[in-house]
């Protein structure tokens, strides 16, 4: 076996190793998020911006973390709850109750993925 074989098959493994950490990873963070959009919808003055703030964090770092690994699906659809979310936190105003539903519906739709991947296939 040559030495870019062998470095090409270390590398698979570690990709691989890296994409099943953050897949393990994932469901801990749906229920935060699921938890940060629960409390943005709250009606104090702070709290719902700052868990908005977090959720919008979580998502992106996901968003990030998804497409660096080639999880090219996953990143695509948390990029589309990002851009709504961004839209949100950038406006500093809370989600209206569409897109509030729209990333519910997300979050428990990856939730179902993740905890039964092979319902997709």
């Amino acid at each position: 076996m040559s030495r870019e074989t062998d470095f090409s098959s270390h590398y698979n493994n570690v990709l691989s190793q890296c994409r099943d950490k953050f897949i393990a990873r994932l469901g801990s963070d749906l229920v935060a998020m699921s938890s940060d959009l629960e409390l943005a919808s709250e009606t104090s003055e702070s709290a719902p911006l700052d868990a908005l703030e977090r959720l919008h964090h979580r998502l992106h770092e996901i968003t990030g973390s998804a497409g660096m690994l080639g999880l090219e699906e996953i990143h695509s659809e948390v990029r589309q709850v990002l851009n709504l979310v961004e839209h949100a936190v950038d406006g500093r105003r809370p989600l209206d109750e569409d897109e509030g539903r729209a990333v519910s519906s997300f979050l428990s739709d990856l939730s179902g993925q993740i905890q039964n991947p092979m319902a997709e296939k």
